[in-house]
């Protein structure tokens, strides 16, 4: 089957759910499937499933006829009708997410030309009304069938006229339509169905009120308690129940006499639901005719969805849920007032009893509606500033986004297009390149400026900046920040202050945009140590983002609030933004942890990742610690203590991993969301081993406490351990894995001469839930994804990251410090490279060929740095992230 044709209709197909590991029949191979893998299902035999893997990506190099054996309940039919739109998400594990919402992909793909749908603008965290114009494939775009929409909102732009890449697909005024795939979409007609649950309330019910609140909250305590009183596991719900509904009472005496709840765009929220715990979310968009709340979930069950629209009535602000609430609204980031303490504000008839605005976030018109503010259209990223630039005139050297990548040009004219009914100021650029989607200064057949043929290109005079190749050279006295520096002593490239909640850059799909000259955190006077780490912890992945949103509590130092913000809206936010992070905002954060900490130099000597941790998450944002052990200890990072094992010529992180564990005896508690394991190595030369390979999977199974492990021989339940049989093998038979027994096998293998003196013999405990489910369920292995690894060489840091979640995301090399322009008074010019190479080096069959290069300085250049300098692995656990 091509990647690019239909699923016979013969034949039942679906897809992998979950990472699982299958067996191919009559033979003891296995592999390590990854979501949103295709196979065909051949039979089932009790809770398995016999499948034919359809290899499209040619990642696992099997043969489709083989047969594998996996468990029946991590597979999610697919219809055949509905594939080929499923081939055009790029994402397999947004296919698995859109298969799994009962129907959807369904009814998406039924919908007819003409049918009114929501387009989803992630990017901007806002929905725009659209109305099918075309659906099928696109050749040049990619496999699958795509859908051509025009945007019917005034204030939503598109990115063409119906045509791509010259060839017309459908007509419509320019800059209204928008190509998409079906993961973009909502179906129009079930706006009002797309929260989770109808809620039925009393018709004379306040909704949005604080007592409306705690009867949500009275009755979630209600069932919580009936759970933990029929739970096995009561301490588990108890310590859920407590970090949620800490300091209700206060919260409900000291609000009881509000008369509404009413929120605004950027407002930390909590959604009050019967079905979970209360989640955390952002405030992105409101709609009060329907009552509904488009909001960013912090924390999303589902990774690939992490944008809601909830009833208005089941959100409560996060200050007064956590009865943390700060009287100043300017310092607790409050765009509103409560009740009536400011009886200026207009309100459409919708509003009166719904929201009171302080400073608004829509833009009230005639007092009949409201007219949202929102930007962007997918597939086209922009530079989005609120008012154009004045200093842009004719003549002006500027740089625009299209298709997600910048480019360069002058600006020939400036005014309103004559068919544009939004009366927008436009500016038509003509660009240093041609492109075959420019014009030549005409558009709709009215000649606004002459040109030569593909390099024209109109934009609203609003997504426009100055040329930053050139902005070295143009003084900027708004530039200069509070510490002292000017934007022209690093560069010139601006970096602006970027407020709110900006997810993670997906690069799952392409990475040009973040590669190259200028890109990822600018490095300034030994400050690699700093840029390498928070580059790892925040440009893809928001596994850490609670440092950036945490509410602050008794406990926290009165600079929390000043340190957080300087991390979120300085640094990290136009990083994931912009791309760019200028070494003047970092040395912000650099003074506040010198200032408030006890770890000194960090603004001047050279320091390690661990002591940015200390300092940062540990002492001044006081994040609870990653990992709690079984001896009681807590720790935000896993320094890995082993001795020298000569069997082990290239050993892997994991094999590390489990000796270190095995030596001190001790299990982690849980799995944590992530986990941060710096290598063997004393000082910055010192290396216990000359080459460590980072494993892209942490199996984790063996070191939690009290979990299901597997016999190592016949693979059921294991009851007992010998800690002698760790190291009683080859090296690929050294490890936590190779010691569990059931008591069959633990008789059976102590029966061979080599191991018939072991003595050290335990029982394993295993939770009594799972013996009830032993016969019926196979024994679970946890694992976690590598996605950074930060390498030191001659005291200087780097850092490769990997651009996603899936399998197949792409991987980046970054550097602070690449380039420098001028001596003792220049700048670093830091840069980012992509690293095609690197998941082929980290896979058993290219640890191979590179053990086969004995000389270091004959191995890749990127290729020596992370095998021969690996300083820290960052690992993260998806399923982990989506609770916590």
């Amino acid at each position: 089957m091509s990647n690019s044709g239909t699923l016979k209709k013969q034949k039942p197909f679906s897809l992998v759910r979950a990472l699982t590991k299958v067996k191919r029949e009559n033979s003891s191979q296995e592999l390590t499937l990854q979501v949103g893998t295709l196979v065909h299902e051949v039979k089932r035999v009790d809770l398995f499933a016999i499948v034919k893997i359809v290899d499209v990506k040619r990642k696992y190099n099997v043969s489709e006829e083989d047969l594998w054996r996996c468990k029946a309940k991590d597979l999610i039919p697919v219809d055949p009708v509905c594939w080929p739109y499923l081939e055009a998400v790029p994402s397999d594990v947004e296919k698995v997410a859109l298969l799994a919402q009962n129907g959807l992909v369904q009814q998406l793909a039924n919908l007819d030309i003409g049918s009114k749908v929501y387009v989803i603008d992630v990017t901007e965290c806002t929905y725009h009304e659209a109305v099918i114009k075309f659906k099928g494939r696109i050749a040049s775009k990619g496999p699958g069938y795509y859908f051509g929409v025009e945007l019917l909102d005034h204030n939503t732009e598109g990115d063409t006229d119906g045509t791509y890449e010259n060839h017309p697909y459908f007509k419509c005024e320019p800059y209204t339509g928008l190509f998409c795939s079906i993961s973009r979409l909502k179906p129009y007609a079930d706006s009002n169905n797309l929260e989770r649950v109808s809620r039925h309330r009393e018709p004379n019910k306040s909704k949005g009120t604080v007592q409306h609140f705690t009867e949500l909250f009275e009755r979630k305590t209600n069932k919580e308690s009936k759970i933990m009183n029929k739970s096995s596991s009561s301490d588990h719900v108890a310590k859920t129940t407590s970090r949620w509904y800490c300091n209700m009472d206060d919260a409900k005496s000291k609000y009881e006499g509000r008369s509404n709840c009413p929120l605004a765009v950027g407002d930390k929220v909590i959604w009050i639901t019967d079905e979970a715990p209360p989640l955390e979310c952002t405030v992105k968009d409101l709609d009060p005719v329907k009552e509904k709340v488009y909001v960013a979930l912090e924390n999303p069950i589902d990774i690939t969805r992490p944008y809601q629209f909830v009833n208005m009535a089941e959100l409560v602000k996060a200050s007064d849920f956590y009865a943390h609430t700060d009287s100043s609204p300017k310092e607790n980031g409050d765009l509103i007032n409560w009740g009536n303490e400011d009886k200026d504000h207009k309100f459409t008839k919708y509003s009166q009893d719904l929201i009171c605005l302080g400073t608004p976030p829509l833009s009230v018109t005639d007092g009949k509606e409201y007219d949202f503010i929102s930007s962007g259209s997918e597939g086209s990223g922009y530079y989005d500033t609120p008012d154009p630039d004045d200093s842009l005139v004719a003549g002006s050297l500027v740089e625009v986004i299209y298709k997600s990548e910048p480019h360069y040009g002058v600006i020939r004219w400036i005014g309103v297009l004559e068919h544009d009914h939004r009366g927008r100021k436009m500016a038509g650029i003509e660009m240093e390149g041609e492109k075959p989607g420019f014009c030549d200064g005409s558009i709709a057949g009215q000649r606004y400026f002459t040109c030569n043929p593909h390099r024209g290109h109109f934009v609203p005079l609003s997504h426009c900046r100055q040329d930053s190749r050139f902005m070295e050279s143009i003084p900027h006295a708004s530039l200069r920040s509070n510490e002292g520096f000017l934007a022209s002593d690093f560069g010139g490239v601006d970096s602006p202050i970027v407020p709110g909640c900006v997810p993670p850059v997906s690069g799952e799909e392409d990475i040009s945009p973040i590669c190259g000259k200028y890109k990822g955190i600018q490095g300034h006077h030994n400050s690699c140590y700093l840029d390498a780490t928070l580059f790892s912890m925040f440009t893809f992945t928001s596994v850490f983002d609670s440092l950036l949103y945490r509410p602050p509590g008794p406990g926290d130092i009165p600079n929390y609030r000043e340190v957080q913000k300087v991390l979120r809206e300085e640094i990290v936010n136009p990083l994931r933004k912009y791309y760019f992070t200028r070494a003047d905002r970092v040395m912000k954060l650099r003074r506040l942890m010198e200032k408030l900490s006890n770890v000194s130099g960090l603004t001047t000597e050279e320091k390690d990742p661990e002591e940015f941790l200390t300092s940062l998450v540990a002492q001044i944002l006081k994040a609870d610690p990653y990992l709690k052990l079984s001896s009681g200890q807590e720790a935000y990072h896993y320094q890995l203590f082993v001795e020298k094992n000569e069997k082990l010529v290239l050993p892997t992180v994991q094999q590390l991993f489990e000796q270190s564990f095995f030596a001190s005896d001790i299990k982690l508690k849980e799995v944590p969301a992530c986990l941060i394991i710096q290598m063997p190595r004393f000082g910055k030369s010192f290396k216990m081993y000359p080459r460590i390979l980072p494993s892209q999977l942490l199996d984790v199974t063996d070191v939690i406490e009290d979990s299901p492990r597997q016999c190592s021989v016949c693979g059921n339940l294991a009851t007992f351990e010998c800690r002698e049989c760790f190291d009683n093998g080859a090296p690929s038979e050294i490890g936590l894995q190779n010691i569990a027994f059931c008591r069959v096998c633990l008789q059976t293998v102590h029966n061979h001469e080599n191991r018939r003196g072991h003595e050290q013999w335990r029982p394993l405990k295993v939770p009594q839930e799972f013996l009830a489910l032993e016969e019926h369920c196979a024994v679970p292995r946890l694992y976690m994804q590598l996605f950074a690894v930060v390498c030191i060489e001659t005291s200087h840091y780097v850092t490769f990251v990997k651009c996603g979640f899936g399998a197949d995301a792409p991987w980046c090399f970054f550097d602070s410090m690449a380039d420098r322009k001028g001596e003792q008074n220049g700048y670093n010019i830091p840069e980012v490279v992509p690293c095609p190479d690197l998941p082929r080096w980290l896979s058993d069959r290219g640890a191979v060929d590179l053990q086969q290069i004995n000389d270091d300085r004959q191995l890749p250049e990127h290729a020596k740095r992370l095998l021969c300098d690996a300083y820290m692995c960052m690992y993260q656990s998806i399923e982990v992230m989506m609770y916590r």
